[in-house]
């Protein structure tokens, strides 16, 4: 595939990311609009992640039985 450059590193995940699904809504913090990711992997590892900072709001680790293989947000 050649060369390739990475933007952002999702730290928190050991195995392959295999979903991942924006909030559908933006939030207000502080003024300021963001929007929310959760990251779902094969460790059973979800993170959630603002647009900024560059570092995760949580990290939740071995909460589910098995790999994540798919996600939802009910709003």
């Amino acid at each position: 595939r050649g060369a390739s450059t990475v933007d952002a590193e999702f730290v928190g995940h050991r195995r392959e990311n295999t979903c991942a699904r924006f909030l559908p809504r933006i939030l207000l913090i502080n003024g300021r609009r963001r929007c929310l990711l959760a990251i779902g992997s094969k460790d059973r590892t979800l993170s959630l992640w603002l647009t900024s900072p560059r570092q995760p709001m949580c990290i939740v680790n071995d909460f589910f039985a098995s790999g994540i293989l798919d996600m939802s947000w009910f709003v």
